[in-house]
């Protein structure tokens, strides 16, 4: 059984959450805090690189891994993501 919720969504989370306490995370590592299975997730982690929303830089202590990130457009597209889902939860609460 994979993840809850989107591979894309549970990647930017991820990264959201680890950009208070950076920890270089490295491809491999997204797959493990994720769930989503090693290729998935670095398929996904092309897609949004090419998006814009996650950075990719070279390791320097290693030069065949990469850590990622999010950019500020990235920060900003989850941020807002968030946003929208408090709206929901808010919304479904006083409806009940």
């Amino acid at each position: 059984m994979g993840p809850p919720v989107s591979a894309p969504w549970s990647i930017l989370l991820e990264l959201y959450l680890n950009a208070e306490r950076y920890i270089p995370l490295s491809l491999g590592d997204m797959a493990l805090l994720t769930g989503i299975a090693p290729t998935t997730s670095l398929d996904w982690l092309h897609k949004l690189s090419r998006m814009g929303l996650v950075a990719k830089v070279p390791d320097p202590g290693d030069g065949r891994r990469f850590h990622v990130s999010l950019t500020p457009q990235g920060t900003e597209v989850t941020e807002q993501l968030l946003s929208d889902l408090a709206r929901v939860f808010v919304h479904s609460r006083n409806a009940q």
